[in-house]
C-alpha cells in the first residue's frame, strides 16, 4: 500500500505540473541509430478490484517476472481478499500465482513491490523483506531481526550476482547482502529510495518522497560507502536511474543526463510530452526507453524519440516499471481496476 501511495504521489505531480518542450536530443548523438520499430502485445490481469503491477524483470526471451497485486473473484464468485502477487511470463502467456511470506511468525499473502532475477531458478523478490527462491520454493529474510534495525523496508534491489546485492526502500533503507551476511548501511537520507541500478562497478540510487516534498537525492554506492551526488539542474522529485558509462540518466518529472558523474549540473533532455516518468531502462545510450504517467512510453534510438502512447492506449492508466533486454522489452502498470503487462518486440 505504501508503494501504491508513492506511485500515486508521482502521478499527482504529473497532473499538476504538465509542461511541454521542444524536442531536445541527448548529447553526443553522432552514434549509429537503432530501430524504433517495436510492436506490442498487451495482457490485462485481475479487475475485481484495484489491481496493479509495480515491477518487472527479464531473465531471457522466454522468461520474465512481474510483481504487484492482482485481485480476482474466487471460485465461489466472491472477491478473493488476498492478491495474486506474482506474474510469470513464459514467452507466450502470463501465469499468476500467490506467494506467501513470513511476517512476525505468521504466513501472509501481501503485495510484492520489486523483483530481481539472475536466472530462471535464482530470483529475488521484495515485499518489505527480501524473498529468495527458485520459482517454486521461497525463503523470506527478516532483515529487521537479522540486522537489529527495525526501520528497514525494502522495495528494490540490484546486484552483480545472487550473493552480492543491495536492497533499497522506505525511509532511506539501504541494505547490503554479501556472501550470506546482511548489513544495514547509512544512506544519508530519510527519503524513499525509489530505484537502484549498477553497471561497470558503479552503483547509483535515486531518492525522493513525492506528494510530501520536492526533495531528491542521487546516491553513489561503493561497498559500504555512500556518497550524495549533485542534483543541480533538477527541480522535481526523481523516480528512476539507468546508465551506461559516459551517459548517466535520472528521470522523474523530466529526463536528465550527465556524461560524467563529476559534472556539477544535470542537463534536461526534454521531449514534446507531459514530462513525468517512473522508469528508465535500455541496452545502450542510443537504445533505451522511458515510461510513466498517462501510459507514456518513449524510445530513443540515438537520433530521435518515438512515442508509443497511442499504440498502447493506456492514457487512463500508468506504467510503473519497464525492463529491456536486446530486442525484447516488457512494461507493467495499471489501467482502471486491472493490472496491465505489455510485451514489446523489435522488428
Amino acid at each position: 500500500m505504501k508503494y501504491f501511495l508513492v506511485v500515486a504521489g508521482l502521478l499527482i505531480f504529473a497532473l499538476t505540473s504538465m509542461t511541454c518542450h521542444a524536442p531536445t536530443e541527448p548529447s553526443n548523438n553522432s552514434a549509429d541509430t537503432t530501430s524504433n520499430d517495436w510492436t506490442f502485445t498487451e495482457t490485462m490481469l485481475g479487475g475485481a478490484s484495484g489491481s496493479n503491477l509495480y515491477d518487472v524483470a527479464i531473465v531471457n526471451d522466454t522468461d520474465a517476472w512481474a510483481v504487484g497485486e492482482i485481485y480476482q473473484d474466487s471460485s465461489n464468485g466472491s472477491l478473493d481478499p488476498f492478491p495474486y502477487n506474482v506474474a510469470h511470463w513464459n514467452g507466450d502467456a502470463w501465469d499468476i500465482s500467490q506467494i506467501s511470506v513470513s511476517y512476525q511468525g505468521h504466513s501472509i499473502i501481501t503485495p510484492i513491490q520489486g523483483v530481481f532475477p539472475f536466472s530462471p531458478n535464482d530470483i529475488w523478490l521484495m515485499a518489505g523483506d527480501p524473498i529468495h527462491g527458485d520459482g517454486e520454493n521461497w525463503s523470506d529474510y527478516d532483515i529487521r531481526s537479522i540486522t537489529g534495525n527495525n526501520n528497514l523496508v525494502v522495495y528494490k534491489a540490484w546486484g552483480a550476482n545472487s550473493s552480492s546485492l543491495y536492497f533499497a526502500g522506505w525511509n532511506g533503507t539501504l541494505v547490503r547482502y554479501s556472501a550470506g551476511t546482511w548489513q544495514s548501511l547509512s544512506s544519508k537520507t530519510s527519503l524513499i529510495l525509489q530505484d537502484i541500478y549498477g553497471s561497470d562497478g558503479t552503483v547509483l540510487a535515486v531518492a525522493s518522497d513525492p506528494g510530501e516534498s520536492l526533495d531528491k537525492e542521487i546516491l553513489q554506492i561503493n561497498g559500504t560507502n555512500v556518497t550524495q551526488l549533485s542534483t543541480a539542474g533538477i527541480q522535481w522529485p526523481l523516480s528512476s536511474v539507468w546508465f551506461v558509462p559516459g551517459h548517466y540518466y535520472v528521470v522523474g518529472q523530466g529526463i536528465y543526463e550527465k556524461t560524467s558523474l563529476s559534472q556539477s549540473t544535470w542537463q534536461e533532455d526534454s521531449v514534446d510530452t507531459v514530462d513525468f516518468f517512473s522508469s528508465i531502462r535500455g541496452n545502450a545510450w542510443n537504445d533505451f526507453f522511458v515510461a510513466g504517467g498517462y501510459g507514456q512510453l518513449l524510445h530513443f534510438n540515438g537520433k530521435t524519440w518515438r512515442s508509443y502512447q497511442n499504440v498502447l492506449g493506456l492514457q487512463q492508466g500508468g506504467i510503473a516499471s519497464i525492463a529491456v533486454k536486446g530486442n525484447l522489452m516488457i512494461g507493467v502498470g495499471y489501467l482502471g481496476s486491472k493490472a496491465v503487462a505489455f510485451v514489446g518486440k523489435r522488428s
